[in-house]
C-alpha cells in the first residue's frame, strides 16, 4: 500500500507542477489558442500508450487462450477456451493451469468502457453536425474600397448562403454608429443571442459547398474525440496502477460482465483497424497516415532524429532562391516585379517558411547596408514584393494551434483560434462569439 500511495502522490505532484504556469494570465491565453490547450504532448503520449496496450493485450490474451486450451475437454467462457479449475481438478500428473496476467485482463475490461464512451461521443458529434446546416460565420471577401454595387451583391450572396457577417454584442454600437472607415462596408450586426439562427437549405452547387463545409466541421471534431480518448486512457491508469482498486472492482458483478465482453472488444477493434487500413490502401490513392507523414517530414531532424529525412530543408531554400531570381531578373529588364506564392495543403507551410526566410535575409541585408553607411530605405526588400495565397490548408485552425512555436498566432501575426466544439452544429460558434466579445484579444505581435 505504501508503494501505491507513494506513486499516487508523485503523479499528483507532477500534474500540479505541470499546470502551475497557468497561474499567469498570459500563459492561460496562450494555452487557450493551442491544440488541446497546450497538452498536445500528453495527448500524443496517452494515445500512443493506448494503441500499444491494445496491441499487446490482444497478443497476450490471444496467446493465453491458445496455450491454456486442453484437447480433451475445453471449457469455453466468453469465447476464450481455458483449462479446468486448477484448485479443484488439477492432479499431480497434470500441470497447474496458466494464470492470465491481471494487468492485461483489467485493461481489456477498461477498453470496453473506453469504446462505449467513444461511441456515445461520436454519435452525439454526428447528430450535432448533420442535423442541420449551420450558419456560415465567415464574411464575404470584401474590402473597404469596393464599389457599393459590389458590396450589395456580396451582401446578398452571403445572406443567401445564411452567412453571418458580424456578431453583435449587446452594449456595443450598431453598424450605423461605427466611425472606423474600415467598418463602413459591413452589414447590420447580428445579436449573439440570435446566432446561428440564420440558416439556409441550399440546392445545386451551393448545396455541394454546404456539404463540404459540414464534412470539414465533422473532421475537426476528431480533436475533442482524441482528447476524450486520452482522458479515458489516463483514467484507466487508476485501475491498472492501483492494485487494491482493481481487486475491489473485481468483486462487482458489473465488472465481471464487462470483463466477459473484453475479448470481443479487443477482437472487434483489431478487425476494424485492419479493415480500415486495407480499405484505405485499396480504395484511395493516398497511403494510410500519409498526411501525418507529410507533417512529420516537414520539420528538421534536429527536432526528431529518428524519422524520415526533412524535405523542407531543401524545398524552402530552393523556392526562396527562385523568388529572388525572378525579382532580380525582372528588375534587370526595367520591370516592377511581384510574386504570388500559391500553395496547397502542406505547400502552405513551405510558402510561409519561404516568406520567413526572405524576411530574415532582408533584415540581414539591411543591417549590412547600415554598417556600410547606406540608408536602410534604399534597400529593396524581397518580402515586400511577395503575396501569399493558400488553399486546402488551415494555417490558423490547425498548424497555428498544434505547432505554436513554428506557426503560432504570435509567429504568423494572426488572431488565435480556439478548439472546435464536439456537439454544436457549427464547431466554431464559440470562436466567433469570443471574437465579437473580445475584439482585441488573441492577436500576434502586430496587435
Amino acid at each position: 500500500m505504501w508503494m501505491t500511495w507513494t506513486a499516487v502522490i508523485l503523479v499528483v505532484v507532477a500534474v500540479f507542477a505541470s499546470y502551475l504556469p497557468l497561474v499567469k494570465k498570459e500563459n492561460r491565453v496562450h494555452a487557450r489558442y493551442a491544440g488541446w490547450r497546450g497538452n498536445g504532448a500528453a495527448i500524443a503520449l496517452l494515445v500512443a500508450w493506448f494503441s500499444s496496450l491494445v496491441i499487446t493485450s490482444l497478443l497476450v490474451l490471444g496467446a493465453y487462450s491458445w496455450l491454456s486450451t486442453t484437447t480433451e475437454s475445453p471449457d469455453t467462457r466468453a469465447h476464450l477456451r481455458t483449462v479446468r479449475d486448477a484448485a479443484t481438478e488439477a492432479t499431480a500428473s497434470e500441470p497447474p493451469a496458466m494464470e492470465l496476467p491481471v494487468f492485461y485482463s483489467r485493461f481489456a475490461t477498461m477498453l470496453v468502457v473506453i469504446l462505449a464512451a467513444l461511441i456515445v461521443a461520436a454519435v452525439f458529434a454526428l447528430v450535432g453536425g448533420l442535423r442541420k446546416f449551420p450558419a456560415f460565420s465567415l464574411p464575404g471577401l470584401m474590402f473597404p474600397d469596393d464599389p457599393p454595387e459590389k458590396l450589395a451583391a456580396q451582401k446578398e450572396r452571403d445572406g443567401y448562403l445564411g452567412g453571418v457577417q458580424r456578431v453583435f454584442v449587446p452594449g456595443t454600437p450598431r453598424a450605423a454608429d461605427w466611425t472606423d472607415p474600415c467598418e463602413k462596408w459591413r452589414t447590420e450586426a447580428v445579436s449573439v443571442d440570435d446566432y446561428p439562427r440564420f440558416e439556409h437549405l441550399p440546392g445545386g452547387r451551393l448545396r455541394d459547398v454546404a456539404n463540404a463545409r459540414r464534412v470539414a466541421g465533422l473532421a475537426h471534431r476528431g480533436e475533442p474525440i482524441l482528447m476524450l480518448l486520452a482522458i479515458l486512457t489516463a483514467a484507466s491508469l487508476l485501475v491498472l496502477g492501483i492494485p487494491t482498486l482493481g481487486t475491489w472492482l473485481v468483486e462487482f458483478e458489473l465488472w465481471q460482465r464487462i470483463n466477459a465482453l473484453s475479448g470481443w472488444a479487443l477482437g472487434v477493434l483489431a478487425l476494424a483497424t485492419i479493415g480500415w487500413v486495407v480499405t484505405n490502401a485499396v480504395t484511395s490513392d493516398e497511403r494510410p497516415l500519409g498526411l501525418v507523414w507529410d507533417i512529420v517530414c516537414f520539420f528538421p531532424r534536429a527536432g526528431h532524429p529518428f524519422t524520415a529525412p526533412c524535405y523542407a530543408e531543401r524545398a524552402v531554400p530552393e523556392v526562396a532562391k527562385r523568388v529572388r531570381h525572378h525579382i532580380d531578373d525582372a528588375k534587370k529588364a526595367n520591370k516592377d516585379p511581384y510574386v504570388i506564392l500559391s500553395a496547397h495543403s502542406m505547400g502552405a507551410t513551405i510558402a510561409v517558411a519561404v516568406i520567413f526566410m526572405l524576411g530574415q535575409e532582408d533584415e540581414d541585408r539591411i543591417r549590412a547596408a547600415v554598417k556600410a553607411g547606406l540608408d536602410e530605405k534604399d534597400v529593396d526588400r524581397y518580402v515586400d514584393r511577395v503575396a501569399l495565397l493558400t488553399h486546402g490548408a488551415q494555417l490558423r485552425a490547425y498548424f497555428s494551434r498544434f505547432f505554436p512555436e513554428v506557426f503560432g498566432y504570435r509567429v504568423l501575426g494572426t488572431r488565435g483560434s480556439r478548439g472546435p466544439a464536439l456537439v454544436r452544429s457549427d464547431p466554431w460558434q464559440r470562436q466567433v462569439i469570443d471574437e465579437a466579445k473580445n475584439p482585441h484579444e488573441g492577436f500576434g505581435p502586430d496587435e
